[in-house]
């Protein structure tokens, strides 16, 4: 235990120093929250894919896959069609934009009332997501370390704060490609290796398990529809995806990095969570799902094996958690406390730079109070997911390619996604078996349309599916 413990803590310490080195990098909140746009391919890639790869694609995954089967690929499949689809649609014209978040570019086509209500679906999906990083990092940390829950978050949380406040996405970017070096290592290929050999191989696995594991549609050909349609637009309206575009230091930068990101990291991560989930269920039936990734990480190495692969998936989680703290915090500071409350600030770089430092300080204490109180890592992310996803999607699809949505149009759609997410959230409505975020997903695209139909913008309203100004 004091081998891992050493090995854990050396890790943590390199990422809060990475952070006060990148302390000065940054000179303005742009440059905090987006970069200079420098970021070259494999800087990119490997930020990219840091991000991409958290908890509920690692611990959320392995557990749902040592309790239900192979089924549960379908999220992940989800994510990586989003993640292909910024690629090959819409990385280039993002590129161009003068934009350093998605609700930049919602409100330069549909307005203010549309800008500020997408910062409120933003701000709400990424306190959310954040929150369920860091309830894994307790998860984690309570079974191989013995803290208690609270204390693990807690700690953990800071850390988090720390080197993502003080370095901004330059630390991040370099924390992200230390992480996924250590994630490829010890998540992709020490621990399945460790899994499988105790296991018997992948006959072992096949001997052991029910056909049912082995079903890609064991769980049902609605719940894996659902499990598409709620994932995919995640993983195409993934801010912490197009922050990352922005920072590219050009338009082939930002598609190859997001499609090798994708396929060439994202799927074989895909692929060894699962091995992870099924060996678990061979070898160690009857524990928490959310828990068997620590659990065999506890049983199946030495000391320093064992520290390894818990660093390991301590940067897959905590990599996620940064971005999205980085991201709420852009949110909070840029598109409602500055648009909002304080518009002269935005005359003064340093103090523009030291608010956005503040604001990430505070999503992160409200990320580790949600994360005290939550429950579950996908049913958390699935519940903030619920009116963020509904919304944005059907809207991305008309800033990008229908010039005839409206102003108004955008701002009632938003307003529906919130009701009819509290009502499917709150009643759990059983309509033809599907997952309430597709419900919702296309009462907005319904609702986009026809209220699109019916009304017309202002004269002023610069239309982004012509053009690719950000103003």
């Amino acid at each position: 235990m004091y081998m891992t413990m050493i090995v854990v803590f050396v890790y943590l310490a390199a990422m809060v120093a990475i952070g006060f080195y990148y302390k000065n990098k940054s000179k303005n909140m742009n440059e905090y929250f987006a970069g200079d746009k420098s970021f070259g391919l494999w800087k990119n890639v490997n930020t990219m894919a840091a991000t991409a790869i958290g908890a509920g694609s690692t611990m959320g995954i392995a557990g749902l896959t040592y309790s239900a089967g192979i089924g549960s690929s379908w999220i992940l499949i989800g994510y990586t069609i989003g993640f292909v689809l910024i690629a090959t649609l819409i990385a280039k014209r993002m590129h161009s934009m003068k934009a350093i978040t998605l609700t930049d570019v919602v409100g330069s086509r549909f307005g203010g009332t549309a800008k500020f209500l997408t910062s409120v679906l933003v701000l709400v999906q990424y306190i959310g997501v954040g929150a369920g990083q860091i309830l894994a990092l307790g998860v984690v940390t309570q079974q191989l370390m013995g803290w208690s829950f609270q204390t693990s978050i807690i700690i953990f949380g800071a850390i988090i704060i720390c080197y993502t406040m003080i370095g901004g996405i330059f630390a991040l970017a370099t924390t992200d490609a230390i992480q996924m070096i250590i994630n490829a290592f010890g998540i992709m290929v020490l621990l399945p290796f460790l899994g499988l050999v105790k296991a018997g191989g992948l006959h072992g696995l096949v001997s052991s398990l029910p056909a049912s594991h082995f079903n890609i549609m064991g769980l049902g050909i609605a719940t894996s529809i659902g499990f598409l349609s709620w994932i995919i637009p995640q993983g195409f309206l993934s801010q912490e995806l197009w922050i990352r575009v922005f920072a590219s230091k050009d338009e082939s930068v930002a598609k190859k990095s997001a499609l090798i990101a994708a396929l060439g990291v994202y799927v074989p991560h895909m692929i060894s969570v699962v091995i992870i989930g099924l060996v678990g269920a061979v070898l160690f039936p009857g524990i928490a799902g959310d828990a068997v990734v620590p659990h065999m990480i506890l049983k199946l190495a030495n000391p320093f094996l064992g520290g390894i692969i818990f660093a390991a998936l301590l940067a897959t989680i905590m990599s996620c958690a940064s971005s999205v703290l980085l991201v709420s915090g852009s949110n909070l500071m840029k598109d409602l406390y500055m648009a909002y409350f304080n518009k002269g600030l935005a005359g003064n770089p340093k103090k523009m730079l030291m608010g956005s430092k503040i604001s990430v300080l505070i999503i992160g204490v409200v990320q580790i109070l949600m994360a005290l109180g939550a429950k579950g890592i996908i049913s958390l992310m699935e519940n903030v997911a619920t009116p963020y996803c509904g919304a944005l999607f059907p809207i991305i699809i008309a800033v990008f390619f229908w010039k005839r949505a409206t102003q108004t149009a955008a701002s009632v759609t938003m307003v529906v996604s919130l009701v009819a997410s509290a009502f499917l959230l709150i009643v759990h409505p059983n309509i033809l078996g599907l997952h309430p975020i597709v419900i919702n997903i296309v009462l907005c695209t319904l609702v986009l349309v026809v209220v699109s139909l019916f009304t017309k913008n202002s004269s002023d309203t610069n239309r982004l599916a012509g053009g690719n100004s950000v103003n």
